[in-house]
């Protein structure tokens, strides 16, 4: 047996009558099968089911053979039940218990039991009444979730073994689904054996967190699972720096320190003061006080022992004020009330400094003090002067009351109450109640002459004045009400209102008093009064009106209205934390038993507004509500559901950022949005949170079933950027678990930028078209580079041309790439008949930027009409062979070298030459003697003429052309160009004929006579190439017809076209060179000349398509040559010289 039940008998004594006349009436429980010890090897036990859990009668079915099973209801109290039965029983081995439980809490029925009510009056004679129902030894076995985890949990075992003087075992972990079934902690040795119950779908678990409601069943969610799985239990809320401030417990930190905004997010741990699982707080209460802008409190951090605290809200600033007794025992105490007080900017606490005692201290926020040396156990604050519950050797070893004002001569005593004061053994709660209302205390002393009963105090012995003897004789009136210990009523509930403070008595009568004697009063035709609301004008409280049972009432001062009889009939409901928010106000029914249970109601003062907010913990054992506070209009407070839920969880973080494209499609969002729920078979369901400001969220299907840590959204979501829209973006997607589980996701999104499409090449285009020209492609000028993915890039008219028109036609194309080529057509046609310039302005668009390029036409003259056929010949005369002559030779412009341009080299068609109508030219000049003419002009031989020439012409080669296709000479010549360039004549169709564009080759080939042994120099035709565009650049380049390049001692000039250098002695044979012309666009025309080496022996060249010519230099006659008119004609095309 535990050590501590030594003051136990060995009997087990039921508690004494006055102990027992506290345990309220109950029904007893329901016995489904009574013990039969010769099917339990002798043994006797009981097993007690509470029905609140779930699927109960599974856990009855698994109860071994001869064992006693009652079963207590979950919607009263499972102690007052348990109790009934045991006045009449004795002599069982094991008590065992199967309700749900978690750290250093045990439920059962309507009742929680923890920490803070095991000592009360009631609960202490009500586990006495069941320890006598066991023999010595006996074993108390309670089978709920984490019962005696930690060091809430240990403690806890050991109070329930001190009151009932039973071996008592307990869980340390989840008992049921997910868990075991064994007892890991004990206070003794444990001779009963378990229950197993493997087939069990639950867990015996209920979790006390922190909640908040908006009033609405929607708005009613846990705001944080702080200890997913087990309870937190939050207590000691306070709102401070605009923030709401508790202690809650943790399996990794202990009781600590936490803040929430009231978000999930904003619900933080404010620092681990006590590093590790050990509690910094007590575990039952703990007092906070603010003053100065800091919040003041007591803590352990388990080096310094209890010490004074204080924070700012943040870990920085949460610090030891003081080390007031140096070492490990503390100089301040955990979990004791009215200890610490503010006046003035200046905090006051109660301390110890090892042999000096319990005295008050001050801390005006740089220096802590001590006020005075007299013994203090309690200090509270009036508007100006702080109250004492203090003792002095002088006025005997019991606490009377004092008052300071914060310095050693203003500490005195007030009134001595005698040496029985402030004492009362027959409870351990507290001896007396402290309320202050403007500068006056409202207390409750415990005298000889009056018991326990309300007095007021002004500061002064004259002023401190017995407000009623209530019960009269000396018989207490006020103390902890008996039987609800969580209920709001009992001890002296002191409250302001209308100008006067109200307060309860033991019984639950309501009192009101102006602070006389004479003005103390009873409300009349009320009684068992727990909770009021009296801040407005009409009260609202929880009572007997004598006919309904304790429901909820109104009281306008003069007369009581029931507002609804929620438990009907005679039943009473006992409406407890009643709490103003808004037009509402707000409650819990304590003693409803109903399916709901105890659980969050709201009233606007009519029957029809008083309905139920949440059933929180499904089922009919309520939800044990405590600790409502009013914070950013909403209510926060503690509650436990009988189901534990994980709240569900991203895998990766709780932030995203995303890149997403300029107008781009619709972004997949799923794969951010995995999330971890060990919770089995419930639907998650994913949801907008905060909009975007600049694109769209859609969800369809958006749902999957938990029990997985990577849980993957089914459906569709996505988030499309609003169209034309760039910068930043922001978002939030929440998914939820439907048992109040909700996390969040901020997306923080960068929609990308327009990139503007630009043309691949200059901005403006220069185009020279010919006369009535057909229409004319501009694609191949409209490339475009935008780099912007799957935008439709559409080409159209931006400014229309004067003298033409444009043509577009599925001029369209995608974006995404450098080099974008339009699609579909788009041409340009000059107006019929017009001639000169025009312009006109092409645009391609995004859909949001638009670029454009400036066209500039240069549309070709009208040609001239062609002259009359000549005369017909004299019929005698042999008619004269075709002359076709050449425009007149312009000189060559000396130009720098040409530019390589590559391209396909494709043969061109050749076009031979037809005279442009002009006038008859003149023949040519002949450098013969005046004389009879030789005749016409043909390649028969000449006849010579005795006179030598004047001036000595250099032979030329022949230029044979292919078949001819007729073409029109212009008088424009093709421009030259920075980089170098070889002008040829610009040529146009002949009317009717074929067309003509580009570059062509008129005089394919070139053939040079035998050389000589001097220097050589030869120059290519002028219409040996031309050209249809007069802007066209042309070049030339030579090299031999085999690819190789021109030989060492051949140099070619391609500004003049002339090819020029001295051939070697042993030059033989013929060297073909391919002279290649090239234009600005890339197209190519070729020649070929042929150079004949020097000859095997003398004679003309034996070529019948080729005119025989030849000289040696050094055989240069001395005599006068004559030349025909065809060698004139010859030599003046070819101009080849020899020098």
């Amino acid at each position: 047996m535990f050590d501590g039940a030594a003051a136990m008998d060995a009997a087990h004594a039921p508690p004494d009558s006055a102990a027992k006349a506290l345990i309220p009436d109950s029904p007893a429980p329901v016995q489904v099968r009574a013990a039969d010890q010769s099917q339990d090897g002798g043994k006797k036990q009981v097993v007690f089911v509470d029905t609140s859990v779930a699927d109960y009668k599974t856990l009855e079915a698994a109860v071994g053979d001869g064992i006693e099973i009652q079963e207590i209801s979950g919607v009263q109290s499972g102690l007052a039940q348990i109790a009934k039965w045991a006045e009449t029983q004795s002599g069982y081995d094991s008590i065992s218990i199967l309700s749900h439980g978690s750290q250093g809490v045990l439920t059962l029925g309507s009742d929680t039991l923890d920490a803070s009510n095991l000592s009360g009056a009631v609960t202490q004679a009500e586990l006495a009444q069941i320890g006598h129902a066991l023999k010595a030894g006996g074993d108390l076995m309670l089978y709920g979730c984490d019962v005696a985890k930690g060091e809430d949990g240990q403690h806890f075992i050991e109070t329930l073994a001190e009151a009932t003087g039973a071996d008592v075992a307990a869980s340390d972990n989840t008992t049921g689904r997910n868990g075991d079934w064994r007892l890991e902690r004990s206070t003794g040795t444990i001779t009963s054996s378990a229950i197993d119950v493997p087939d069990y779908a639950a867990a015996l678990a209920v979790t006390t967190n922190i909640w908040v409601s908006d009033g609405t069943s929607g708005g009613t969610s846990i705001l944080k699972e702080i200890n997913p799985g087990s309870s937190s239990n939050p207590k000691d809320l306070i709102v401070f720096n605009g923030k709401l401030f508790f202690t809650a417990t943790d399996s990794t930190n202990g009781r600590e320190l936490w803040v929430t905004d009231g978000t999930e997010a904003g619900t933080q741990l404010v620092k681990d003061i006590r590093p590790g699982s050990s509690d910094a707080f007590n575990s039952s209460y703990n007092q906070f006080v603010v003053c100065n802008g800091w919040l003041y409190f007591a803590a352990n951090n388990g080096t310094n022992g209890a010490e004074l605290w204080r924070t700012d809200g943040t870990t920085a600033n949460t610090q030891m004020v003081t080390d007031l007794w140096s070492g490990s025992s503390g100089g301040v105490s955990t979990g004791a009330s009215q200890t610490i007080a503010a006046l003035n900017n200046t905090l006051y606490f109660v301390g110890n400094s090892s042999a000096a005692g319990s005295q008050l201290w001050s801390y005006d926020g740089t220096t802590v003090s001590r006020v005075h040396t007299v013994w203090v156990s309690k200090v509270i604050a009036a508007s100006d002067k702080l109250f004492l519950a203090a003792n002095d050797t002088n006025l005997g070893h019991y606490d009377q009351l004092w008052k300071s004002d914060g310095t050693t001569g203003g500490t005195v005593a007030v009134k001595d109450f005698g040496s029985a004061s402030m004492v009362w053994s027959n409870t351990s709660y507290a001896t007396f109640s402290f309320s202050t209302v403007g500068d006056k205390l409202y207390f409750s002393p415990y005298t000889s002459t009056y018991g326990a009963e309300p007095w007021v105090s002004d500061g002064t012995t004259a002023g401190t004045i017995l407000l009623k003897d209530i019960v009269a004789g000396g018989t207490t009136a006020g103390y902890p009400a008996s039987g609800n210990s969580s209920a709001s009523g009992g001890f002296f509930q002191w409250t302001a209102g209308d100008g006067k403070v109200y307060f309860t008595t033991q019984s639950g009568d309501l009192y009101s008093t102006d602070g006389t004697a004479a003005g103390t009063a009873k409300v009349n035709g009320i009684s068992s009064v727990y909770g009021f609301e009296s801040s407005t004008a009409t009260m609202y409280l929880g009572g007997n009106d004598g006919t309904n049972g304790n429901e909820l009432l109104s009281w306008d001062r003069t007369s009581l209205g029931l507002i609804k009889d929620i438990n009907s009939g005679s039943s009473s409901a006992m409406p407890v934390y009643l709490t103003k928010m808004g037009g509402n106000f707000y409650f819990t029914p304590f003693q409803l038993n109903d399916s709901n249970g105890a659980e969050l109601w709201k009233s606007d003062g009519t029957s029809g507004g008083t309905a139920l907010v949440k059933d929180i913990n499904s089922g009919s054992s309520g939800s044990n509500i405590a600790s409502i506070t009013v914070y950013n209009n909403k209510l926060y407070f503690s509650a436990r559901s009988a189901q534990p839920n994980t709240t569900p969880s991203f895998v990766t973080g709780t932030a995203q950022s995303l890149s997403v494209a300029f107008n781009g499609a619709a972004v997949d969002l799923k794969s951010y949005l995995h999330v971890s729920d060990s919770d089995s078979s419930q639907t998650e369901t994913w949801s907008q949170s905060v909009a975007p400001s600049h694109g769209t969220l859609s969800f369809s299907s958006a749902t999957a079933t938990s029990g997985s840590t990577d849980v993957t959204p089914g459906g569709t979501i996505t988030y499309t950027p609003t169209t034309g829209y760039s910068g930043s973006d922001t978002f939030t997607v929440q998914v939820s678990d439907g048992n109040g589980g909700t996390a969040t996701r901020v997306f923080n999104v960068t929609v990308a930028s327009n990139v503007s499409p630009t043309f691949v090449t200059a901005t403006a285009k220069t185009l020279s078209v010919s006369y009535n020209s057909a229409a004319i492609d501009l694609k191949p000028e409209l490339h475009i580079s935008d780099s912007d993915s799957s935008q439709t890039e559409t080409w159209s008219q931006s400014v229309a041309p004067s003298h033409g028109s444009l043509s577009f036609s599925s001029a369209t194309a995608t974006s995404g790439s450098t080099d974008v080529t339009p699609g579909g057509t788009i041409t340009y046609t000059p107006t019929t008949g017009y001639s000169g310039t025009d312009t006109f302005t092409v645009q391609v668009s995004d859909g949001t930027v638009t670029a454009t390029r400036v066209f500039n036409i240069t549309i070709a003259a009208k040609p001239a009409d062609p002259a009359p056929p000549p005369p017909p010949p004299p019929p005698s005369a042999p008619p004269a062979p075709p002359v076709v002559v050449a425009p007149p030779v312009q000189p060559q412009p000396i130009a720098e070298p040409p530019k390589t341009i590559v391209r396909d080299t494709t043969p061109t068609p050749v076009f031979a030459p037809i005279q442009p109508p002009s006038p008859p030219a003149a023949p040519p000049v002949s450098d013969a003697p005046k004389g009879p003419s030789a005749g016409p002009t043909s390649d028969a031989p000449k006849t010579p003429v005795g006179e030598a020439p004047k001036v000595a012409v250099p032979l030329a080669p022949v230029v044979v052309a292919p078949p001819v296709i007729p073409v029109v000479m212009t008088p424009q010549f093709t421009p030259t160009a920075s980089d170098g360039g070889f002008r040829v004549p610009v040529v146009t169709a002949t009317q009717g004929g074929p067309p003509v564009e580009g570059l062509l080759a008129l005089r394919p080939e070139v053939q040079v006579p035998p050389l000589t042994d001097g220097p050589m120099r030869v120059t290519i035709p002028l219409d040996a190439f031309v050209h249809s565009r007069s802007d066209a650049v042309v070049t030339l380049s030579a090299a031999r017809v085999t690819g190789q390049p021109l030989p060492s001692w051949l140099n070619f000039d391609s500004r003049s076209g002339t090819l020029a250098g001295q051939p070697p002695a042993d030059f033989k044979g013929t060297m073909v060179v391919r002279i290649v012309a090239r234009d600005d666009k890339g197209q190519e025309a070729t020649i070929t000349v042929r150079i004949n080496g020097l000859p095997e022996k003398t004679g003309a060249v034996q070529d019948s398509n080729v005119i025989k010519l030849g000289h040696h230099l050094r055989d240069k006659p001395t005599g006068k040559i004559a030349f025909t008119q065809q060698l004139k004609m010859a030599a003046r095309n070819a101009a080849i010289r020899f020098s």
